[in-house]
């Protein structure tokens, strides 16, 4: 995950992260990123279907309902990524 700088390997050295950088600004702002992080990609790997077939799906199907919630968990991870830009002094948007 390039927020964390993990690697594929668990023997690699530790690496410099934004994930580090967001900790020292703000402790509190770096868990709730990495919560969200964590929460929109359980969303993801958790697709019933194809990502094709949500979009198709009746509105209200389990199928479609997961792509809402993901969309609405990358959107809340969004504005906290944001925010961390904030506290590094960074002007960032993710606004479409």
């Amino acid at each position: 995950m390039v927020y964390t700088a993990a690697g594929s390997s668990d023997d690699a050295p530790d690496r410099a992260s934004l994930a580090a950088l967001v900790t020292e600004s703000d402790p509190d702002l770096a868990q709730d990123v990495r919560q969200a992080l964590d929460a929109s990609l359980a969303k993801a790997q958790a697709f019933p279907a194809t990502f094709e077939r949500m979009i198709a799906a009746p509105s209200g199907s389990p199928a479609h309902s997961a792509m809402e919630d993901s969309i609405e968990a990358i959107e809340a991870q969004s504005e906290l990524l944001e925010k961390a830009a904030e506290a590094l002094e960074f002007k960032v948007s993710f606004a479409g």
